[in-house]
């Protein structure tokens, strides 16, 4: 039987790279953003294709990042350059979407680099988990 994890978008997300996406694509990213949450219910399965990659592992909890393109766009999720970043807590069910970006967002030119430091200066519960 499959169980429905609980999908919670951070502050930081939502204000920082989610709104600015609303303001872009307009009517379009509702239906980019219910998309997101369907993977999301589906990660395990999404693992398996290797559409996401889980970066950092312990016991039960995983960072992954995923690719994303929005919907109706006509580009591939790849050439995109858009992603996300989400933290799975597999003891309680719950899936935290930490970070939406795209290729303007990252003021690096490092991507790892950069959203590792967003999650440890704007999420340091679960940066700390990670012990870095």
């Amino acid at each position: 039987m499959y169980i429905k994890s609980e999908i919670l978008v951070g502050e930081y997300a939502k204000w920082h790279f989610i709104k600015p996406f609303k303001k872009k694509y307009k009517w379009v990213w509702s239906e980019t953003f219910e998309f997101i949450i369907f993977m999301c219910w589906r990660v395990e399965l999404f693992l398996k294709s290797k559409k996401i990659n889980k970066i950092h592992i312990c016991d039960n909890w995983y960072i992954a990042k995923w690719e994303f393109s929005v919907i109706w766009s006509k580009i591939s999720t790849k050439s995109s350059w858009n992603r996300f970043i989400i933290f799975v807590d597999e003891i309680n069910n719950k899936i935290n979407i930490l970070l939406v970006y795209s290729k303007n967002n990252i003021s690096w030119n490092n991507e790892t680099i950069w959203w590792e430091k967003e999650v440890k200066n704007n999420y340091k519960e679960i940066y700390n988990l990670f012990n870095y």
